[in-house]
């Protein structure tokens, strides 16, 4: 697993590449970076209690659009015009802990004890290829600096991506690994907690707007869920009706995009 970062990251600057290259034969070649605040829901709290967990996200991103490419067919006008392919590489780091009734403060049982002591955090390095579609036609949009000096683009996208998880858990009642008990009852069980790093794949969904601000510059608006194809993204996983759903993200960032070509 040691050499998995590394991996993703040298994955990620040959699509830059090849977007770069792609970019001679017609297609024009954007990059960009975004931050902003996340939440990822994890075995950790209550279903559908969604206090806390707030944690923070940045990546880099690199977009080819396919507006300035000659010699497609007229049917093609539409992808051209309507769709952009988007290559990212993207971190999520945020630390965890159960929240919700069961560990309100008139919870008094060695249970609701138990839960409190348990914190722990996680950090995902995603590296993403997917495609948005655009409300408003491209090439309108890229000239409208010059009519009215600002305009913006909605959108909607979909992709997949490779994560990347390193997740850590500890308790204020002792060193869990030595003594599982001191662990809430469905965790103490053996197969239910692994701290190790590890991959999977996940889903993206995003929908946001785009703002130019001048002829090659753009603040971009996006939220973002992830959908990850496993439950360990915390290392929790135990075999309960309420732990039933894998783990997923939401992003909501805020970024700049410069178009290069």
């Amino acid at each position: 697993m040691k050499y998995t970062i590394p991996t993703i990251i040298i994955l990620f600057l040959s699509s830059v590449y090849f977007s770069k290259s792609h970019a001679q034969f017609g297609s024009s070649f954007e990059l960009g970076a975004y931050a902003g605040p996340a939440s990822i829901k994890t075995d950790y709290g209550e279903r559908y209690h969604f206090e806390g967990y707030v944690g923070f996200s940045a990546g880099i991103v690199n977009y080819i659009n396919f507006t300035d490419i000659s010699g497609y067919p007229r049917r093609h006008r539409f992808f051209n015009q309507h769709f952009r392919m988007k290559n990212e590489l993207s971190f999520i780091y945020t630390t965890l802990e159960h929240t919700g009734k069961y560990v309100a403060d008139d919870r008094t049982s060695e249970n609701a004890e138990k839960l409190r002591a348990m914190t722990g955090s996680t950090l995902v390095v995603n590296l993403t290829t997917g495609f948005e579609f655009h409300l408003k036609d491209i090439s309108d949009y890229e000239s409208s600096y010059y009519q009215t000096g600002f305009n913006w683009s909605p959108y909607v996208g979909i992709g997949l991506g490779l994560s990347y998880y390193n997740p850590e858990m500890e308790s204020s009642l002792g060193n869990w690994e030595e003594d599982r008990s001191i662990l809430y009852g469905k965790w103490s069980k053996v197969g239910t907690v692994n701290m190790d790093p590890g991959t999977t794949f996940s889903t993206t969904f995003s929908t946001g707007t785009r703002f130019k601000v001048s002829e090659k510059s753009n603040i971009l608006l996006e939220a973002n869920w992830r959908l990850f194809w496993s439950d360990w993204i915390d290392g929790l996983n135990a075999r309960a009706v309420e732990n039933k759903y894998n783990d997923w993200s939401f992003v909501v960032q805020v970024g700049y995009i410069f178009q290069l070509d």
